[in-house]
C-alpha cells in the first residue's frame, strides 16, 4: 500500500483490521456472506462472495428486452439483445 493511497483515502491497516474484526461472531463465524462495493471504473456496484457463502434463490422474475435498466447497460457495453 502506498502513502499516497493511504492518504487520499483515509485508509488504514487498523481500520480495515477492526472493521473485520466487527464481521465475525464470538467465535469467529462470518456474520456475512461477502461484500458490495463500488467499482472506480464508471461507478459500476460489485459483489464479492466470500468461499463457502451458501447461495440460493430467493425469489426469479423475468427481464423484458424492453427493461429500461436492461436497455442502459446493453447500450454502455455494446451488447446486441436478440
Amino acid at each position: 500500500m502506498s502513502a499516497s493511497f493511504a492518504a487520499r483515502t483515509g485508509f488504514s491497516r487498523a481500520r480495515l483490521r477492526n472493521g473485520f474484526t466487527r464481521c465475525v461472531d464470538e467465535e469467529g463465524v462470518p456474520l456475512y456472506g461477502g461484500i458490495r462495493y463500488l467499482s472506480r471504473f464508471q461507478s459500476h456496484e460489485c459483489w464479492a462472495v466470500f468461499n463457502g457463502s451458501i447461495i440460493g434463490t430467493v425469489r426469479t422474475e423475468p427481464i423484458l428486452l424492453s427493461d429500461a435498466e436492461l436497455t442502459n447497460v446493453s447500450r454502455e457495453f455494446g451488447i446486441t439483445l436478440h
